[in-house]
């Protein structure tokens, strides 16, 4: 048993290492998957879907979904699985309205609790563990596809468990990461862990398969606040907003720096907390939009999606 336990241990470190080296044009998320991505995050949100129902503006059709109760006042936690051919996206739907952004707030600052992966003792909030817990047993039977390329996704609660999920995944479920091309792509994520957290969530998932967009001032992204529990985003931060500080015509896609990188998505036009920006909108019709200027994390303009991310992680 302890031999078996050394080999999976060999193999997740030697996938890591080939992993987190720099995509090319074959390997790098596609734009299309963000695109994607964004709207199966909207999506989620609709009471309407069932088994068979298109994503629109996507190829992929529900396949599952399912939904727990969590609060007392009828909130609940809502996944749904949806494929395209050999491609599959595991959707969280995020939280709906400000009431139950200061519910879910106020059950976050309740407290954290430890958890541990393989060897490691990290600490995240006791909310995100508990709900993604409650939907992880009808979920597992659709992690277990190594055929499957997989895109984890949603948009604020949802975001956060898809972060959560995405770093279980690489100790329990290896049939997710078993193609080089599945992906983690969050939208209004808040901090869902403290800095081992966030290293070990480096260290096991791949900083170039793994994108959190922030859009301008987003205040969910910012919390927790970095004070409670020493919590901090792990990679890879992707700023949303405004090609030029006083002028808002042209979008901006920027890649960041590794780690929480605070430079890269505290600016001018994100100083004030506005919940507007944290609308799952805000994020679709700046990724959909047209004429965007691509930035490395090192602020030099490039012509794509791909090419930008490919020369940020060449150090540009």
């Amino acid at each position: 048993m302890k031999f078996g336990v050394f080999v999976n241990g060999v193999l997740i470190l030697v996938f890591v290492s080939i992993a987190n080296s720099c995509p090319n044009y074959s390997t790098v998320i596609r734009k299309s998957d963000v695109l994607h991505a964004v709207y199966a995050s909207r999506q989620i949100f609709s009471n309407g879907n069932k088994a068979g129902t298109r994503i629109s503006n996507t190829p992929y059709k529900f396949i599952h979904l399912i939904q727990r109760q969590f609060f007392n006042q009828g909130d609940s936690i809502r996944v749904g699985i949806a494929d395209d051919g050999n491609n599959r996206i595991i959707v969280f739907r995020g939280s709906q309205g400000i009431e139950q952004i200061l519910r879910i707030g106020s059950s976050v600052l309740r407290g954290s609790q430890q958890i541990t992966l393989g060897s490691q003792n990290v600490e995240v909030v006791s909310f995100f563990n508990q709900a993604l817990e409650l939907v992880m047993k009808d979920l597992s039977p659709y992690l277990k596809n190594g055929r499957k390329r997989y895109i984890l996704t949603g948009h604020s609660l949802g975001g956060a468990l898809a972060s959560l999920l995405a770093l279980k995944t690489r100790f329990y479920y290896g049939a997710v990461w078993r193609s080089s091309k599945s992906s983690l792509i969050t939208f209004g994520q808040p901090r869902v862990g403290n800095a081992a957290y966030a290293d070990l969530h480096d260290q096991m998932v791949p900083k170039f398969r793994k994108l959190r967009f922030v859009y301008k001032s987003d205040p969910i992204t910012k919390l927790p606040n970095a004070l409670f529990a020493g919590f901090r985003h792990h990679s890879r931060g992707v700023y949303l907003g405004s090609a030029a500080r006083f002028r808002s015509s042209q979008p901006l896609v920027q890649f960041c720096y590794p780690g929480e990188s605070l430079s890269c998505v505290n600016r001018g036009e994100s100083i004030i907390p506005n919940f507007n920006h944290h609308e799952i909108d805000a994020y679709l019709n700046t990724l959909k939009a047209t004429g965007i200027q691509y930035r490395t994390a090192g602020g030099i303009k490039s012509a794509s999606f791909e090419q930008t991310l490919i020369m940020t992680c060449q150090g540009k």
